[in-house]
């Protein structure tokens, strides 16, 4: 009888056992699940055309992006196309949001002109004080579809086209940017923010603000949107700011909230990531890799703050938290964490969350932020891998390393050195040597070789003599005079003048364009 006891105990342990162990969402079971939730989205349409539960300005927002994509994904013409089944609940989901929008007058900053069109104007949109997340999330809904002539019918915009009223959005968040105190560079609930007796600034609404800014500078959707050069360098003293310091805790490289030390999780980690992508950090940036080895170490905490609800340990999943993290890795390419060590394949396991907790209906439970539409909305968009057209990722490069300036003279021969330099979190061997392009130019030769030491450069044209760093880095050879022939006609340059100079490539089996900028002194020495 105990013998029999032990069998029927160990069966029970291992039917225990493999009941916890989560099974893959199949690419099948991906795309039913997110059927079955537009299906349910749509039906969750008001009378007024808005999505509502709590905040209809973003819901509705939210909404309107997924039925964009939607339309694209299934090849029809637009979203507004009559053929398209959903194609009147977009217009209706349009319609409504235009009512939310108005227009304020913006001026000067300390930091730059926000004003891009001389209008005078910007353009927010929102039903209650929200007026930065809502305004992110229209940005995003009126670039989701990809008309930028389509004319709005109505609110205080009727009459302009959806492009007039995008880049008054873009000139509207440039205006509201913090530009002092501690908040210098982000982003908080409205626009009055940025007035001196007031710098308060989240990474929360900073992360929508950001969001929608891509949106809007994104190339790839016919509009010609222009962000004002001065937020990134704004938004690059709020990164710095909010980026908790690694000294050896639990919250190292990962956001805060107001402050880098209060309520660090996950879900701003994923904003910051974003931002420094929309920033530009280039690839081998230690800020991006205490960025995200924060998420690598929170990762499995089953918590939905600092965690996401990682329902392989035991959590109950956070929507907004997957879709946060998502934009942030997924616009920063990174398909795998922790590379040859942990290997999380962070899309996989957030599918597999989301397609196991999906309820009959196509809807999904509410989230810690949320409702079931804003959780719904999050958990589609995160399926989805919804992002704006990713940047050119960065690298660090080093023309003539070990030399500042790096000079070059018109009639000179031979060679120009330069390097590509790796760091401890970017291999140079990953490059595939054959797609390298110097202002066009192909190198005529290759090494690997420890030449120099990245600069985090406050200017284009910054540049420093420091020597090898310990890391390996691909050297390169171009001649002196196919570089000199892109320049153009030499007769309308001066004697002496500092010229950017763009290197591009590729990583060997990915579908990822890297970008490295560095400059020459051109000495022109034809000219008198």
């Amino acid at each position: 009888m105990d013998r029999w006891k032990t069998i029927c105990l160990s069966v029970c342990v291992l039917f225990m056992f493999v009941s916890s162990v989560t099974i893959a969402a199949t690419e099948e079971e991906i795309a039913a699940s997110i059927d079955a939730g537009i299906a349910w989205l749509v039906t969750q349409q008001q009378a007024n055309g808005s999505w509502a539960q709590g905040n209809p300005g973003g819901e509705t927002g939210l909404a309107l992006v997924k039925l964009c994509e939607r339309a694209y994904e299934l090849e029809y013409e637009s979203p507004f196309d009559p053929a398209y089944p959903d194609c009147n609940s977009v217009i209706a989901g349009f319609d409504y949001l235009f009512t939310l929008a108005q227009t304020i007058p913006i001026g000067l900053q300390s930091a730059g002109d926000p004003d891009t069109n001389g209008n005078g104007l910007g353009v927010y949109v929102t039903s209650d004080h929200h007026r930065t997340y809502t305004t992110g999330i229209a940005m995003m809904a009126v670039v989701s579809s990809k008309v930028p002539t389509r004319i709005i019918t109505t609110g205080a915009l009727a009459g302009w086209t959806y492009e007039q009223a995008l880049q008054d959005m873009a000139d509207y968040m440039a205006w509201g940017q913090v530009d002092a105190g501690w908040g210098r560079g982000g982003w908080g609930y409205t626009d009055e923010n940025n007035l001196p007796e007031d710098r308060y600034a989240d990474n929360s609404n900073s992360g929508y603000a950001v969001l929608g800014l891509a949106y809007a500078e994104a190339d790839d959707t016919g509009f010609a949107v222009t962000v004002p050069a001065f937020v990134k360098s704004e938004l690059d003293i709020w990164i710095d700011y909010i980026q908790n310091d690694v000294d050896g805790d639990l919250q190292d490289g990962g956001s805060g909230y107001t402050d880098p030390f209060g309520w660090v999780n996950i879900l701003k980690t994923g904003n910051l990531i974003f931002e420094m992508t929309f920033y530009g950090d280039p690839i081998g940036t230690q800020r991006a890799q205490d960025a995200l080895d924060y998420l690598v170490r929170t990762w499995n905490d089953p918590t939905v703050d600092p965690g996401w609800g990682n329902p392989a340990v035991g959590g109950i999943p956070h929507y907004q938290a997957m879709y946060c993290v998502m934009k942030g890795l997924e616009y920063r390419q990174i398909d795998i964490l922790d590379p040859g060590v942990t290997d999380i394949d962070w899309y996989q396991e957030f599918a597999d969350a989301i397609v196991a907790n999906q309820n009959l209906d196509g809807s999904w439970p509410p989230d810690p932020w949320g409702g079931p539409l804003l959780a719904t909305e999050w958990a589609l968009l995160t399926l989805e891998k919804s992002i704006p057209e990713p940047p050119m990722l960065g690298v660090y490069i080093d023309i003539k390393p070990g030399s500042c300036p790096n000079p070059l003279a018109v009639r000179s021969k031979g060679v120009l050195p330069v390097a590509i330099l790796g760091t401890e979190d970017f291999d140079v061997s990953t490059i595939d040597i054959c797609t390298i392009t110097l202002a066009g130019v192909s190198p005529l030769r290759s090494s690997f070789e420890d030449v120099g030491t990245p600069l985090d450069k406050e200017s284009e044209c910054e540049c420093h003599d420091a020597g090898p760093d310990g890391y390996l880095d691909l050297t390169l050879k171009f001649d002196r005079q196919a570089i000199i022939a892109t320049l153009g006609d030499l007769s309308l340059l001066p004697r002496v003048s500092e010229i950017p100079l763009t290197l591009e490539c590729m990583l060997m089996g990915e579908e990822i364009t890297l970008e490295g900028t560095d400059c020459i002194r051109l000495l022109n020495l034809r000219q008198r």
